[in-house]
């Protein structure tokens, strides 16, 4: 009787593993949404990547995107909002669907 039952229980626990494995393998793909506002742009170095405009790309999640201000352009960034805040670069862990605004001013003439 008692192969039996730690037959059973064994069968058990490896199956128990095996849903967690199979939702981390088959997690479909978050989306990353970058709108520009003004005449900036924002680099994605992950992707050598540069965003003007509006643009969205899917990334796995828990991927740790970087987003940073292109230097090419005739405008001052004022800000991140959205899941970034400040003026440096923003970091980025990927869990869920994010969407991240970047503010520019036009350059004071000199």
């Amino acid at each position: 009787m008692r192969r039996i039952i730690i037959c059973v229980a064994a069968v058990v626990a490896s199956c128990a593993d095996a849903p967690a494995a199979l939702e981390t393998e088959a997690r479909p793909a978050t989306l990353v949404s970058i709108t520009v506002v003004g005449a900036g742009a924002v680099r994605v170095p992950a992707l050598n990547s540069t965003c003007y405009g509006t643009c969205s790309f899917p990334v796995a999640p828990g991927t740790t995107i970087r987003l940073d201000v292109a230097g090419d352009v005739p405008a001052s960034f004022a800000g991140w909002s959205g899941a970034c805040a400040g003026t440096g670069a923003c970091d980025l862990v990927v869990r869920e669907r994010v969407s991240v605004a970047a503010a520019f001013a036009p350059s004071p003439s000199g």
